[in-house]
């Protein structure tokens, strides 16, 4: 990490961002606004969609109402993953750019899914991202998830992502994972109040090498980027149970929690909800 430090340096300061606009509809007192949390995955797309299906979930048997906002245009994203928690009777008017669906759960709090349409890859991210905040269900949500596998370019300049409560980046041990995360940090830091780094490993994964490298990483953001103490880094296995559960389609927050993957949820999700 250290020898590719100057390659990533360079202009570490972020553009200058605007404060959330007051335009949308309705507007809402800061104490009622619902959670915004970004997800960033520089993974496979099993991956990029496992963590926001399963996170959400994970939320929801919290008592959050969760809206989960997924910007994968490819399969499998997280309505796939989702398999058949999705109510194909929601009655949601279906849109050209994006789905509104229910996820259907008993004792669970409302999840509410925003699928981008797989034929809407040259709808612009502001064109869809009005659309679903005009609509009133987004804001009975306490928890809103939007998954950019891509990164934050697209959402950088966009009400009311602009400033986000929590951001989960997440990498593997490989170089070019960890250049890529620290190049999305260096993007956002000044438009979040909070990051949270996740080291994912498969099975059969280096993991002194994960330790390491993920080590180096933190120890380079918070050399040269302002984010410290609020940077944290944390372990989020893909074990096989977890890779069952994207094959088979039934999210691991309900068929393994015990599992390593499944207590490496758990407790991420009790990180991103609480409090600074």
């Amino acid at each position: 990490m250290d020898d590719i430090s100057p390659s990533f340096l360079p202009s570490a300061e972020a553009d200058s961002l605007r404060g959330i606009a007051a335009h949308f509809n309705p507007p809402l007192s800061k104490s009622k606004s619902p959670l915004l949390l970004a997800i960033f995955c520089c993974l496979s797309l099993e991956a990029a969609s496992y963590f926001p299906c399963n996170l959400s979930l994970e939320m929801a048997k919290r008592n959050q109402p969760v809206s989960v906002i997924d910007f994968c245009s490819e399969l499998p994203n997280v309505r796939y993953l989702m398999g058949d928690l999705v109510d194909l009777k929601t009655g949601f008017p279906n849109t050209p750019d994006f789905k509104m669906e229910n996820i259907k759960l008993y004792g669970f709090s409302k999840i509410t899914l925003f699928s981008l349409a797989l034929s809407a890859k040259s709808i612009s991210s502001s064109y869809v991202i009005n659309r679903i905040f005009a609509d009133q269900t987004i804001w009975e949500s306490s928890v809103i998830i939007i998954n950019s596998p891509n990164g934050p370019d697209a959402l950088l300049a966009l009400d009311p992502f602009i400033h986000f409560q929590r951001a989960l980046f997440l990498m593997d041990f490989h170089m070019h994972s960890l250049v890529k995360t620290y190049s999305w940090i260096k993007k956002t830091f000044s438009a979040c109040q909070r990051y949270i780094t996740g080291a994912v490993s498969l099975p059969g994964d280096d993991a002194d090498l994960l330790q390491q490298n993920t080590a180096k990483l933190a120890k380079v953001i918070s050399k040269y980027l302002p984010v410290s103490p609020c940077a944290t880094m944390t372990d989020v296995p893909l074990d096989q149970k977890a890779i069952t559960s994207i094959k088979l389609r039934k999210p691991l927050a309900l068929m393994e929690p015990s599992s390593a993957s499944g207590r490496a949820l758990s407790d991420l999700c009790e990180n991103l909800l609480s409090s600074e």
